[in-house]
């Protein structure tokens, strides 16, 4: 049934005299260009007005803004009618837009893909006739300019512009939320914003990462044929937006009802409930509890500090799994990327520095640049899942660097300079460099990954494959039976509830440290560093630094969450001190001296290496008096023996200056110095 327009006019403006006339008093005082109304309110007053919205959205849009300005002494310009709340009837999942839902009114959310630069895009030309100057207005559509076909009055052909309409445009690329997909790939549809949806407080919920909901109207637009200018009769779906609003992009969209609270407090209350989440993170794999804690942990995460001075410390905590391939490192990986509330997967060989940070890309409706994030800003807030890391490139790995420490990436390519939140915890898997895990060796030199990327995991654990007879009786016997039984190796805690359970913990639950929990790790961190050592010739062993100390309050502070404590508490920091010796205990231990030393795990050359290195170089300086800058092999090994340092040991050392660029070899049997 068509209303009557000037009916329709004056209905609205009654419904915002009675409902709206507070918002409508501001909106005229602050300048502002949008009346925001609550749709199921309209609704309530007009049903059938609200009805024809719906069905023919552009129309009723346009009527709405007619009566505001024809009926409101005080606007002196146009105001947008911008609609909120719409029915859930009227939420449509991107997947499942189709051509029925043309010119309809609804809303659908995903996260923003890519956003483009904010341009200006004509929406009206008014013609003019060249025979009889005739005037007719041409609305625009977004990717091509529209004229007349023929003049209505004289039927000539030729016309001249005299007058355009611009208004600020950007274009959106919204993908489906990880937590909605059903598999396959993630769809994606082109959003339109339009004038002061695009203002620069707008632009802020709208970068590339954030979760959003869009009202707005279906619209199509034809394609060109690839490499040519003829229209494709396959069509593409735009949204042109009529409202944006952020949805928190943290772990609000998981739905906790009250029965599920009191199931979580009481999961909380439970004294095992540290092992329950340790038979609950894959199942499917034997042993490796405390690897499994740490990994629960981690969903939990630590507290996010904002100081007063500006600077901030992240919460998250990132761990890497290295070791001996068929150890469960990848199972265990995929596993955390289906428990986890948010999280993403990515494979080394698959993913690019692009990929993982953020990207300029083409935008190929308004011909500029749009920029475009990848998984670690997708995954913002969540957990991101790395499989392979060590076949990634060296130059796709360094643009982690930022990411993982500072939780940001910076973008500024083309004509687009951005940054975008990236809290984000890594969970990534790695391969030693020979294939198989060396226990003597440091870890940089089994593993082909940059130093200060290493040095940002908070805990690193090696998975090592040795024969021994009753632990793979049992161990075959475990993989056996679960494929007899399935159902014996299913979670403790079912998975949705763990995900609600961690979803609960991270929005209620900012623990703080206790004297209690600071004493113990106060003790634990300078007690270490500063113990007595067996050789105390050459340079010290550092057993670990600040940075794990920082690593040690996060966990600790994650430990707290579990119980939904708001203290961290004596208890939790020891469970925090005990993963660090693990850690440690594994990697940092130098086999020459028996110490701790966290350099053999950040730099690949533990303290005792240090001191030969020096005393090797000691001796090249001395024998270059003797000998000038050509120095004989034979006369530095004569030396390193007089020095009893091992032979071995010594041409190592040499070896590896050679490749690292301070000796070189100007002929066979001779060293010279690189005098930097």
């Amino acid at each position: 049934m068509e209303l009557d327009q000037n009916e329709v006019m004056e209905k609205f403006f009654q419904f915002i005299k009675t409902e709206c006339s507070q918002d409508l008093g501001k909106l005229i005082i602050t300048g502002k260009k949008s009346l925001i109304i609550d749709f199921t309110k309209f609704d309530a007053f007009e049903p059938d007005i609200a009805q024809a919205l719906i069905d023919n959205p552009s129309k009723y849009l346009d009527i709405f803004e007619d009566a505001l300005v024809q009926f409101e002494e005080g606007l002196r310009e146009k105001v947008f009618v911008r609609f909120i709340n719409l029915p859930i009837n009227y939420y449509i999942k991107i997947r499942d837009i189709r051509s029925k839902h043309l010119g309809k009114f609804l809303y659908t959310e995903g996260i923003v893909r890519q956003a483009s630069a904010v341009r200006p895009t004509c929406t009206l030309i008014i013609y003019k006739c060249s025979n009889c100057e005739q005037k007719i207005s041409v609305i625009q559509d977004v990717t091509e300019i529209k004229q007349p076909d023929r003049c209505p009055n004289c039927g000539a052909r030729r016309f001249d512009i005299i007058k355009n309409k611009l208004v600020d445009t950007q274009r959106l690329v919204l993908e489906e939320s990880s937590e909605s997909l059903e598999g396959g790939q993630p769809m994606r549809l082109n959003i339109i914003l339009k004038n002061d949806l695009v203002e620069p407080q707008m632009v802020k919920k709208t970068n590339p990462g954030s979760k959003v909901k869009i009202i707005g109207v279906v619209n199509e637009y034809a394609k060109n044929m690839p490499g040519t200018s003829t229209k494709s009769v396959i069509y593409d779906i735009m949204l042109e937006a009529n409202n944006i609003e952020s949805i928190e992009k943290e772990y609000e969209e998981i739905d906790v009802t009250q029965e599920d609270i009191e199931q979580i407090e009481l999961l909380s209350k439970d004294p095992d409930i540290y092992n329950k989440l340790i038979r609950s993170v894959s199942p499917s794999i034997k042993g490796r509890s405390q690897i499994k804690e740490a990994l629960a942990l981690q969903m939990f995460g630590g507290v996010r500090k904002e100081r007063t001075d500006g600077t901030k410390g992240r919460g998250d905590i990132h761990i890497l799994l290295i070791g001996d391939p068929g150890t469960g490192k990848s199972q265990l990986v995929k596993s955390m990327s289906t428990v986890a509330p948010k999280a993403r997967f990515v494979s080394g060989k698959g993913a690019t520095g692009a990929g993982l940070t953020a990207t300029v890309v083409k935008d190929e409706i308004l011909r500029g640049w749009a920029l475009e994030a990848g998984a670690l800003v997708l995954a913002n807030k969540g957990i991101l899942c790395i499989d392979e890391i060590d076949k990634m490139s060296q130059e796709d790995r360094s643009a982690m660097h930022e990411a993982m420490e500072q939780q940001t990436v910076s973008i500024s390519k083309a004509n687009v300079q951005a940054v975008l939140n990236c809290q984000t915890s890594i969970l990534a898997a790695a391969n030693p460099k020979l294939g198989r895990f060396d226990g003597f060796k440091p870890l940089p030199e089994q593993i082909d990954m940059p130093i200060t990327l290493l040095s940002r995991f908070d805990l690193i654990f090696p998975f090592r494959d040795m024969p021994d007879k009753e632990s793979d009786k049992s161990l075959a016997e475990f993989i056996l039976k679960s494929h007899q039984n399935m159902e014996n190796y299913s979670a403790e805690i079912p998975a949705e509830l763990l995900r609600k359970y961690v979803s609960y913990a991270r929005q209620n639950v900012s623990p703080k440290l206790s004297d209690e929990a600071i004493e113990e790790i106060q003790n634990f961190f300078v007690n270490l560093r500063n113990k007595e050592v067996v050789s105390t010739s050459g340079p010290r062993p550092v057993p670990l630094t600040p940075r794990q100390l920082e690593a040690l309050v996060r966990i600790s502070e994650a430990s707290a969450k579990v119980r939904l404590s708001k203290q961290v508490t004596l208890f939790d920091a020891k469970k925090a001190i005990n993963l660090m010796k693990l850690y440690l205990s594994q990697l940092g231990m130098d086999p020459e001296t028996q110490e701790l030393d966290i350099d053999r795990v950040m730099s690949g050359t533990t303290s005792s290496q240090r001191s030969r290195i020096y005393e090797v170089m000691e001796i090249i300086k001395r024998l270059e008096k003797s000998f000038g800058k050509d120095i004989p092999l034979e006369e530095i090994m004569n030396e390193v023996r007089n020095k009893g340092i091992d032979e071995l040991k010594a041409e190592e050392i040499i070896e590896k200056m050679i490749r690292t660029g301070e000796l070189f070899k100007p002929r066979h049997g001779v060293i010279r110095r690189i005098n930097k």
